[in-house]
């Protein structure tokens, strides 16, 4: 995180990593139902599948995440990492399982 970690940010941590770990899931399954985009209703008319509507909302939330967290480009400062530094958000994942 760029040199900004702070114990404190671990729930938002969490938050982000589950949030990733739902979008996949989402993906994974729409993947697997051919990348279907409409659906057949109780009433038999077609509608947009709600899998995009939750892989939307997931989208943005990551990004807003990823914001928080300084986790994109430009969020980056142009500091090179020190030589031997670890990557808190790594260790974080690592240790919870993601």
């Amino acid at each position: 995180m760029n040199g900004t970690y702070n114990p404190s940010d671990n729930r938002i941590l969490g938050v982000y990593a589950s949030t990733v770990y739902q979008f996949y899931i989402l993906q994974k399954e729409w993947e697997d139902e051919g990348y279907q985009t409409q659906v057949i209703s109780g009433q038999n008319s077609v509608k947009k599948n709600p899998r995009l509507d939750q892989l939307n909302t997931l989208r943005k939330d990551i990004i807003s995440l990823s914001d928080r967290l300084m986790l994109n480009p430009k969020s980056r400062v142009n500091d090179s990492p020190k030589a031997g530094g670890t990557n808190e958000l790594m260790n974080f994942l690592t240790k919870s399982g993601m």
